[in-house]
């Protein structure tokens, strides 16, 4: 069995598609994520390195290894959503034994694997605080996937800038859930983040010192340590790590590995003192650990981050003011996307609420429609009453003793009908009011819907200047790569021109005089 440990960003999808290529093994892709909790077959078949900006090499689905252990009722069988991050250190720490969930889900992996007669690897960049128990319970081959951390940085911050907080929120999440570690706890006193930003100096410490912690302990733990970022440039080292991996009967290919360098936002007052301030806790983190090999990894490591940094400012620190102002530009729009997006859930409210006292309207309508029934039944009865009245009157002689009560009947049905005719006058009345107040609505509806149309324009116009931004950045970052790469050739070209003046023979010549690289076209 062979595990892969290794942070966030560090290259580690590009060492999964190596060893999942190679026939006899099974390679199991980020085995904590916390997707695995509820994912069925049709999501593993959505998530690839195509479905956002992973710079990941093309492939099939991330999780396609996983599809025989789905349950019916979504997830991995034997995975449970708190191996993700609430179990990343133990609660005896780094070095401690991991808990029987883990171990039970590790288990069932491997032997999946090995039922199939495949030698299983397990990968995944949320192991780093339990690698020791993780060995414990599963032996085999360990191994510590490293890249520069300024570099691992700076991926963050490329990540975050292009819309994806994702990495950036692992920090503070893992260190948050991890308070039963002493010095995560102090981390977090010295270092508060309230909302992980790539700017912010905290979250920069932040990263840096929890990931020193993690290195201390798990390169201790581990059988070997891969430095992802000499794999490209170091021939010999590349053949040695394929060497080691040859010896576990696995024929793997590093050949095609190629750095990547992204860029940093956050700034500091001082230079110095955020090189003193990374020295001075960074011995007192490693001072701690027990092991040599920890200690020295990880204090080599906190010496290639401050070399990283300082060829960064060198090369990049003057685009960092249009970084921002490319950010800033950004989160304008996104702003101006947004209330765009507020005003037409207000429009629609509004029509909604026009709608209700419309249908109110109606109701009110049907009312008078039943008052105007009941008024033609009412003057039907008059009718019937007025008839009554004149047979009697026609009967006035021949009943003369009933002559006062037939008057008095009568008296009393033309008081009645007068009555009637006082409600259906007011009945009348109310009609042409519900008519007046109906036509008013009519006007406030077309209103509400030149104003809708208005707020559409807008956030039309929004829509095409958050377009217009994301462009300009593409085309800042287009000669960001051009300038970078002019600056390189122009640095080889000094050194060359050097050595070319140093030979004296070939100057009195002028053979060979190197030339300059010619500059972009923008400068």
């Amino acid at each position: 069995m062979i595990f892969l440990h290794s942070s966030f960003r560090t290259s580690s999808t590009y060492i999964w598609s190596r060893f999942r290529k190679i026939q006899n093994c099974v390679t199991y892709y980020e085995i904590f994520h916390e997707t695995l909790a509820s994912t069925s077959q049709q999501q593993i078949a959505s998530a690839k390195a195509s479905s956002w900006d992973s710079k990941h090499p093309p492939g099939a689905p991330y999780f396609l290894e996983y599809l025989p252990l789905i349950r019916e009722q979504g997830g991995i069988a034997g995975f449970d959503p708190s191996l993700s991050y609430e179990r990343f250190i133990p609660p005896s720490g780094p070095s401690g034994p991991v808990s029987e969930a883990e171990s039970a889900y590790v288990r069932t992996l491997v032997e999946h694997a090995e039922q199939r007669g495949r030698i299983p690897i397990l990968t995944d960049t949320r192991t780093l605080g339990r690698v020791a128990g993780l060995k414990a319970a599963a032996p085999g081959l360990h191994a510590i996937l490293y890249r520069n951390l300024f570099r691992q940085w700076c991926s963050y911050t490329e990540q975050s800038t292009c819309g994806n907080p994702y990495f950036l929120d692992t920090i503070t999440k893992i260190a948050e859930l991890s308070r039963h570690d002493p010095v995560i706890r102090d981390l977090l006193r010295v270092f508060p983040v309230e909302r992980p930003s790539a700017t912010d100096m905290n979250t920069f410490y932040l990263f840096i010192f929890l990931h020193v912690h993690l290195y201390a302990h798990a390169t201790a733990a581990a059988d070997l340590v891969i430095d992802v970022d000499r794999l490209s440039g170091d021939a010999p080292y590349r053949a040695e790590i394929e060497e080691t991996f040859d010896g576990q009967n696995i024929r793997v290919d590093f050949s095609n590995a190629c750095p990547s360098t992204a860029y940093s936002l956050v700034t500091f007052p001082c230079r110095a003192d955020m090189r003193e301030q990374i020295q001075i806790i960074s011995d007192a983190i490693i001072g701690k650990m027990p092991s040599e090999r920890g200690r020295t990894f990880t204090a080599q490591a906190v010496a290639d981050l401050m070399d990283e940094y300082e060829r960064h400012e060198f090369y990049s620190k003057r685009l960092r003011s249009v970084l921002f102002s490319m950010q800033r530009d950004k989160d304008e729009a996104v702003a101006a996307a947004e209330e765009a997006r507020r005003q037409g859930a207000d429009l629609q409210s509004e029509h909604d609420r026009a709608g209700t006292e419309r249908d109110s309207a109606a109701d009110l309508q049907a009312e008078c429609d039943r008052s105007g029934r009941a008024k033609d039944e009412a003057l039907a009865a008059v009718e019937s009453m007025r008839r009554q009245l004149a047979d009697l009157q026609s009967e006035r002689d021949r009943f003369g003793t009933e002559k006062d009560e037939a008057l008095s009947a009568a008296r009393e049905a033309s008081h009645e009908a007068e009555t009637l005719r006082s409600e259906r006058d007011a009945a009348v009345r109310d009609r042409t009011s519900i008519e007046s107040r109906h036509r008013r609505l009519d006007q406030d509806f077309a209103s509400l819907a030149a104003l809708r149309d208005q707020l559409t324009g807008e956030r039309d116009a929004a829509r095409a200047a958050t377009q217009e931004a994301a462009r300009e950045r593409q085309r800042v970052e287009s000669r960001y790569d051009a300038l970078l790469h002019w600056s390189l050739a122009f640095h080889d070209s000094t050194a060359a021109s050097a050595s070319w003046r140093l030979t004296r023979p070939l100057r009195w010549v002028g053979i060979g005089r190197p030339k300059r690289p010619p500059k972009p076209d923008f400068l």
